[in-house]
């Protein structure tokens, strides 16, 4: 904020050292969390102008041309259209239904097992799920967080384009980027866009609330909920996690020193990981070490991102901890098989 007052005040103009600045920011709302003023919005209107005067870091304009070729943000080959759907074979998913899962490109691509977890836990409960299929398209949140808001803006056009083809009034996804895209920018930036937007995480606990998902068998651990940042302090989506943990047997939360509204990041947003992964990666260390105060066993999140920066933490710190989606507990307190096994 003191680097925007001077830029107002004519003290200095945007430069790319200036640039490397406001992109080391993982916009995760915790100043915003403690501060009258709408800090996130603030710094991703500031990359939109860095954006507009020529600025944007290379990495994330190297990002924006492969999204464009090949539809989502990651560089691997093997990432094409097939390979995204390729998670829901055999699944009784349908082309057009009230209920639209929308996977995302991080569940689909790095978790492809975990998101066929995710769909036969909700499926099991009896939801009618149309998925896209190889028609889906990365949600465009990084590009919105970065400043990048001309793509952003054909990536939304052209996603409610193809959400209303299936028909459906409700979407749902376990990623929480994608759930605070569709949820809170959507809406910002498209006109035709009239759906309902609910989170994987507020739907299995009203499942659970319903007795539709019944947790039955014993999940004998301990774990700490890591508060994913999109999910939690920007979406509001605190209580509902946790619900679901108390609601398996054996399962006992600890909570971390900071947690709920105030949970540190792990790093994995803003684009951090894409331009600064090295800061990204400590950003993960310090969070992994707050959990680790919990003497817990086991980390719970909700999550890809949560979940790609602290496994990496935990691999290569030593630590003994382990990661898990909430799904999984879920699934497993249900008699499925864990991811690995799909």
């Amino acid at each position: 904020m003191m680097v925007a007052r001077g830029l107002l005040e004519g003290l200095y103009k945007p430069s790319k050292e200036l640039a490397q600045v406001i992109y080391q920011c993982t916009t995760c709302g915790f100043c915003q969390y403690r501060c009258a003023l709408d800090n996130v919005d603030f710094i991703e209107a500031f990359r939109a102008d860095l954006v507009e005067a020529g600025l944007a870091l290379p990495e994330h304009i190297a990002l924006i041309e492969w999204t464009k070729r090949h539809g989502n943000p990651y560089y691997k080959r093997k990432a094409t259209p097939e390979v995204r759907a390729a998670w829901a074979e055999g699944l009784p998913l349908r082309p057009k239904a009230e209920t639209l899962l929308f996977a995302g490109c991080t569940y689909s691509i790095l978790y492809p097992s975990l998101m066929r977890l995710i769909a036969m836990v909700l499926l099991k409960a009896g939801v009618d799920l149309a998925y896209l299929g190889e028609d889906e398209l990365c949600c465009g949140s990084w590009m919105h967080r970065t400043g990048h808001l001309s793509p952003f803006n054909e990536q939304v056009e052209e996603n409610v384009r193809r959400f209303h083809q299936v028909g459906a009034h409700t979407i749902t996804t376990m990623c929480a980027g994608c759930y605070r895209t569709l949820k809170a920018d959507y809406p910002e930036h498209s006109d035709e866009f009239d759906m309902e937007v609910v989170s994987g995480v507020e739907l299995i606990a009203q499942l659970i609330d319903q007795g539709k998902i019944q947790p039955s068998g014993r999940v004998n651990m301990v774990v700490t909920y890591h508060d994913p940042c999109h999910l939690g302090r920007h979406m509001r989506v605190i209580e509902e996690p946790r619900r679901i943990l108390e609601n398996i047997p054996g399962v006992r939360v600890v909570e971390a020193r900071y947690s709920r509204y105030n949970s540190h990041c792990c790093g994995g947003g803003g684009g951090l990981v894409s331009a600064f992964p090295d800061l990204a990666f400590r950003v993960a260390v310090r969070r992994l070490r707050e959990l680790e105060e919990t003497g817990a066993e086991a980390i719970v999140t909700a999550c890809p991102f949560c979940e790609t920066l602290l496994r990496r933490a935990v691999r290569q710190s030593g630590s003994k901890m382990r990661v898990y989606d909430v799904v999984e507990l879920v699934a497993w307190s249900m008699g499925l098989p864990s991811a690995e096994k799909l």
